[in-house]
């Protein structure tokens, strides 16, 4: 008759480590590896046809990355994570290595609006100051609007030849005295 046991290793920390057990005096030992897979970055922002690579860390190695896309009718993924993006609209692609999922959210929009979008980004560390809004390093929020469609040739009521972004308040007027407001109604 054999009894069995069971023993439950649970990680305390990304790392690796040899468990001993004694049992009747016989001792054994495996090692044990603990992962924390990660991804380096979960959102794309895409034109169609336009290809991005899934970067995934922190992983054992000794098992495969696997990707699926929920949506491949907007956006493929390769077995090796390449993304390819199809048409206009959205997926998620599963990331699943040692028993861990994650999830890479891809948007796939109009040429101009990923430019937009990624000039956008470029603000990202940016510190906020209406004062100085127009600086490098600075931002508020006309000027984020206008730095990120300006380069695209996309404008909102002033000519695109504007030197600097105009003020919500310069907005509004310009709308309002063209009779391009929305009603309240």
């Amino acid at each position: 008759v054999y009894q069995t046991q069971v023993g439950l290793v649970r990680g305390v920390k990304v790392g690796k480590a040899k468990v001993t057990v004694e049992i009747d005096g016989i001792k054994i030992q495996c090692k044990v590896t603990v992962t924390n897979p990660k991804i380096k970055k979960d959102l794309f922002v895409l034109k169609a046809k336009e290809k991005a690579g899934i970067q995934v860390y922190s992983h054992s190695g000794l098992t495969k990355v696997q990707y699926k896309s929920l949506n491949s009718s907007v956006a493929t993924v390769s077995t090796k994570g390449t993304i390819t993006a199809k048409r206009i609209g959205v997926a998620v692609i599963l990331v699943t290595v040692d028993q861990k999922t994650c999830e890479v959210t891809v948007s796939v929009g109009h040429p101009k609006a990923v430019a937009a979008i990624k000039n956008a980004q470029k603000a990202l560390g940016a510190k906020y100051s209406q004062s100085y809004r127009m600086r490098k390093g600075y931002y508020d929020c006309s000027s984020l609007v206008w730095r990120s469609y300006m380069p695209t040739g996309l404008t909102f009521g002033y000519s695109r030849y504007v030197s600097n972004a105009p003020t919500a308040a310069g907005e509004a007027y310009y709308l309002v005295t063209r009779r391009k407001e929305i009603s309240s109604k």
